[in-house]
């Protein structure tokens, strides 16, 4: 038997029992007593009495043999109604403690395993008897072996009754577990360890999950304070600059080239200061459940990103920008000519952004049977692959650094959900040093089916 379901019934006086013995007992002596007189009364020939007496004493015994017979059967049956109740719980606590996906062991004293259920045996990697024995202890991870070992020890020796306990289990085949472990101490009548039986439940995806909220949350304050530092930098600027218009005559004019540049450098932060906060009205809308609006339709993406390039070029006049554009691009794709300028902007700013001085930038747009496919490619920095793998995310920006290049982490989340919004997909190529190569895939639409979107 398993010592997870061993145990005795210690020996207790039954007030019941003592009552019915003590009823028959006393029954008996009267029977005796009064029989006897009263047949001595009634019968005067000794023969005839002799006989009524062994017959009396025959009847005492049948009848006595009977009601032992009633008891004990009555005894039985309700023990072994009770047996039968009792193996039918055990065996219901077997199949619980066999079947839940817990582990489930106890130890003695040294911390050896002692039980083991399926579950555990099936994650060990062993078999039951191959853990019997075992240190249990061996299958914690090197890094918490000596805290939770340390941990148990003081349990044990401040008789403490019940203790969670959080570590990662290694199993033979090197898989790491995150658990959660409920530990019960049984102590004996003189005070001394008896036995200890855990329940190891698995947490690894709520320890993913709370390192996720962590990262979110971190990735959230870095966003703020990004957030705060590109909207004070144009400000500064705009601020700069009208207030040298606004005191022209007191500092004694400006020439008109002068003045023109003061306002060109306005213009040019103020479309900084609106981008950003399109940015954020975009995530807002994303991250409460809505839409974009999308106004879907024929559009000529030759001459959205002829546009998008022509406004580059004059901001980065010396930038090199390569265009191979198909001609079937003009009217064979469906979408939504301003949310695609957007896109193709976004893609174009990170491409400058991380690209040396003089580093060219080549984009492309073909026509395929049944999609459009534009690719951006630079020959920048380039990320490594796990760069690349969060390139899509909320606030993530590859160069947090504060000599990093400006930008609030936003664009290429925002771009995603503008090309998935169109049923397109898109991908990013990156190698370390090697630069960047980011393709939109667009599928050729409908108006009709367009209209229908929600």
């Amino acid at each position: 038997e398993s010592p997870m379901f061993r145990g005795h019934a210690p020996f207790k006086l039954q007030p019941q029992a003592a009552s019915t013995a003590g009823t028959y007992a006393l029954f008996a002596f009267l029977w005796i007593l009064f029989s006897d007189w009263i047949l001595a009364t009634l019968v005067s020939d000794l023969r005839a009495l002799s006989l009524l007496q062994t017959l009396k004493g025959w009847l005492f015994v049948a009848v006595t043999t009977a009601l032992v017979y009633a008891l004990v059967h009555r005894h039985v049956a309700k023990l072994l109604r009770a047996e039968k109740a009792m193996l039918a719980s055990e065996e219901r606590y077997r199949e619980v403690v066999e079947g839940t996906d817990d582990l489930i062991t106890q130890v003695d004293e040294s911390g050896r395993i002692v039980y083991v259920n399926h579950s555990a045996t099936r994650y060990f990697g062993l078999s039951p008897a191959e853990c019997i024995g075992l240190s249990a202890f061996d299958f914690v991870h090197p890094d918490d072996r000596e805290r939770s070992r340390l941990g148990f020890l003081h349990c044990a020796e401040n008789r403490t009754r019940s203790e969670s306990i959080e570590n990662r289990q290694v199993s033979r085949s090197g898989e790491v577990t995150s658990m959660l472990w409920t530990v019960n101490f049984r102590y004996k009548a003189d005070g001394s360890f008896d036995e200890c039986r855990a329940i190891g439940r698995d947490i690894s995806e709520r320890k993913k999950a709370e390192q996720a909220l962590h990262d979110n949350l971190q990735l959230k304050s870095e966003f703020i304070s990004t957030a705060a530092h590109e909207l004070r930098t144009p400000l500064t600027s705009v601020m700069g600059y009208s207030e040298l218009l606004l005191k022209e005559a007191e500092m004694g004019g400006f020439p008109p080239e002068q003045r023109e540049e003061f306002l060109a450098a306005i213009h040019e932060k103020s479309e900084i200061l609106t981008n950003i906060v399109d940015d954020l009205l975009d995530l807002s809308k994303i991250d409460s459940g809505q839409r974009l609006h999308l106004e879907v339709g024929p559009c000529n993406l030759l001459e959205v990103i002829t546009k998008a390039i022509s406004d580059f070029k004059l901001r980065f006049p010396g930038r090199i920008f390569q265009m191979n554009l198909s001609q079937g691009c003009l009217q064979h794709c469906w979408a939504d000519p301003g949310r695609m300028r957007q896109v193709i902007e976004n893609l174009l700013d990170n491409a400058v952004k991380y690209s040396p001085p003089h580093g060219a930038i080549s984009i492309s747009c073909s026509h395929l049977p049944d999609h459009c496919r534009i690719s951006i490619r630079d020959q920048g920095i380039g990320m490594s692959q796990e760069e690349t793998a969060k390139i899509f995310d909320k606030f993530y920006r590859a160069d947090a650094s504060d000599t990093a290049v400006g930008g609030l982490g936003l664009g290429l989340s925002i771009v995603r959900y503008i090309v998935e919004e169109h049923g397109g997909t898109i991908e990013v190529r990156s190698e370390e040093g090697q630069g960047s190569d980011v393709t939109v895939v667009l599928p050729h639409g409908s108006l009709e089916k367009e209209a229908e979107r929600p």
